[in-house]
């Protein structure tokens, strides 16, 4: 492990949640095991239940999304009925890329 930093983490962590997927419906299993953070981040980033901004979209997406607000938002899908319903956002690169303003020239 002494060149941890030399790892791609996104490509083992997308291969991690497709073996994990993979085992999970081969299987007779009620839990998940893959990385149920990345894809709790991942869903709160991409998907707005009804309209609902709880947080401003940042670069790394987790940025805002505290324990309380992750808490908020669960309890509006549950108490709406509709958990994982919602519009699908554009990647956060794209977001950025359309949001972000040039900087003004130094004169």
């Amino acid at each position: 492990m002494d060149q941890w930093y030399r790892y791609n983490w996104a490509e083992y962590l997308l291969n991690y949640l497709v073996s994990e997927t993979e085992s999970w419906n081969r299987t007779a299993s009620v839990f998940f095991r893959g990385s149920l953070i990345f894809l709790t981040l991942f869903y709160v980033d991409r998907v707005r239940h009804k309209g609902i901004k709880l947080v401003d979209r940042h670069f790394p997406s987790f940025k805002g999304w505290t324990e309380e607000i992750l808490k908020t938002r669960q309890s509006i899908e549950l108490f709406d009925g509709v958990f994982g319903v919602g519009s699908v956002m554009v990647p956060l690169r794209e977001f950025l890329a359309q949001n972000t303003q040039p900087s003004p020239k130094q004169v």
